[in-house]
């Protein structure tokens, strides 16, 4: 499997809105732990740079930027790289925004991965684990990293067994690298072409929704734990996301 349909994707309104809320959202996590490494999870981790496929990225962006200030950072960090004729992927904006971060990433293309790795080692970036499928995470467990742990769920074109299944990895990661008391975020992505999907609360109490926003056909939620879910509605706010009365319901 040499071809990756994600290569035809890298730019787009999807990509925007979601590297935008990874960015300001990694800013918060790391601002609340600042002399902390904070835990990175990547179920899609893709490339660590790419070529720009969207030839309007740089105009779509500033439009959602002067409308929510919040895509600013955002932008700053990408526009730099692009005009090098690189495209920063999500875990190269993790890094660039993280201190020092913990990563954990997952990716099916065995060719994506492999170049991935090449490119993180070139980068002079370490990586806690890179795996096949985010279901390798199930038997990772050095409580050493215990910790801040911040997510991206990544794509979510997932069936009820593949949620119940990505919970199963998440509830166990969480279990064996996050300190209770410390903060959770994760960033859920959902692609569908019939209508907004029903987002489902995690089956325990730890997650839940503090931020939805569509684009059609792109879809996406903020699970959050308790204490960082008032923050972390702020930033999303910032960045047009509805985290009204249809969300707050949900929240402990």
């Amino acid at each position: 499997m040499n071809y990756n349909p994600q290569s035809n994707n890298v730019g787009n309104i999807g990509d925007i809105i979601k590297h935008a809320a990874l960015v300001e959202l990694a800013r918060l996590i790391q601002g609340r732990n600042p002399d902390t490494c904070i835990n990175y999870l990547d179920t899609h981790a893709y490339l660590y740079k790419s070529p720009c496929t969207n030839n309007r990225w740089a105009g779509d962006v500033q439009l959602l930027a002067k409308k929510y200030k919040g895509y600013t950072p955002y932008y700053e960090i990408e526009q730099s790289f692009i005009q090098q004729g690189h495209y920063l992927c999500s875990s190269a904006l993790a890094v660039k925004t993280l201190k020092d971060p913990r990563l954990f990433l997952a990716e099916k293309n065995d060719v994506t991965r492999a170049t991935l790795a090449n490119q993180l080692s070139e980068a002079g970036v370490k990586y806690t684990a890179l795996k096949h499928d985010f279901k390798d995470f199930l038997n990772y467990t050095d409580t050493s990293t215990c910790g801040p742990i911040f997510g991206l769920i990544d794509p979510f074109k997932l069936n009820d067994h593949e949620w119940q299944g990505l919970w199963q990895v998440l509830s166990n990661t969480l279990n064996t690298i996050h300190n209770p008391q410390s903060d959770a975020l994760f960033i859920v992505f959902n692609f569908s072409k019939t209508g907004t999907p029903a987002w489902q609360l995690p089956p325990n109490n730890l997650l839940n929704i503090v931020g939805v926003i569509k684009h059609a056909p792109y879809y996406l939620a903020v699970y959050a734990t308790k204490n960082i879910a008032g923050p972390a509605q702020a930033v999303l706010n910032g960045l047009g996301w509805d985290v009204g009365e249809i969300c707050n319901r949900q929240l402990i």
